[in-house]
């Protein structure tokens, strides 16, 4: 078991309600390939599925960074919480484009295998990156833990990449990175419900 420590920001409400709920706060959605192509859906005029971030969908934190994790949340609220939790980094269940070789070369094999070619065509014209969310990069890292996990190669519960993310003070156009986000795709890879703050601003406690 390789425990890391990750952080995530978010407004103080929803983030007080979360510490309070621990794991079982944490949602996260189960999401196959045909929901991934079909995109955004809505029941009853309500949004039930969403675009992906840059490392598809799951529970977005910072690696071992709670600055990033306050810097990234207040780009959102004034009012906000950051809160640490233990996160098990299994070498078998963890995707590391961050750091790990091999996992880079394998992901990058998988784009350029033929026989995917016609779902990531579909996917580029599904989904789309912006300048802050990364929406087609985050399709094609979901689409490749959907296959691993069909295939019996691996089942990710957990992805990391750096992130160049716009916050606080970061040069606009620099693309070097300010900070690793872990993408949790599975609250197993979640150790305890004890979520620990790190770092509250209530602007009506002051």
């Amino acid at each position: 078991m390789a425990i890391h420590k990750v952080y995530h920001g978010t407004p103080y409400d929803s983030g007080k309600a979360m510490i309070e709920g621990g794991k079982s706060a944490v949602r996260i959605r189960a999401i196959t390939k045909k929901k991934l192509f079909d995109g955004v859906t809505f029941d009853k005029g309500r949004r039930q599925f969403g675009n992906p971030g840059s490392l598809g969908f799951g529970f977005y934190t910072f690696l071992e960074d709670p600055n990033a994790a306050r810097r990234f949340a207040e780009k959102f609220s004034k009012e906000t919480i950051v809160f640490e939790i233990d996160a098990n980094f299994n070498e078998d269940t963890t995707l590391r484009l961050d750091c790990d070789p091999e996992d880079i070369s394998r992901f990058t094999k998988f784009l350029n295998d033929q026989s995917f070619a016609k779902d990531i065509k579909y996917l580029e014209k599904k989904y789309k990156n912006g300048p802050f969310q990364k929406s087609l990069d985050g399709a094609l890292v979901e689409l490749y833990c959907i296959l691993s996990k069909e295939g019996r190669i691996a089942n990710f519960q957990v992805v990391c990449s750096s992130t160049t993310s716009n916050i606080g003070l970061s040069v606009l156009n620099s693309s070097i990175p300010n900070g690793i986000e872990a993408c949790i795709k599975d609250k197993a890879a979640i150790i305890s419900d004890e979520f620990r703050i790190v770092h509250e601003d209530e602007e009506s406690s002051e």
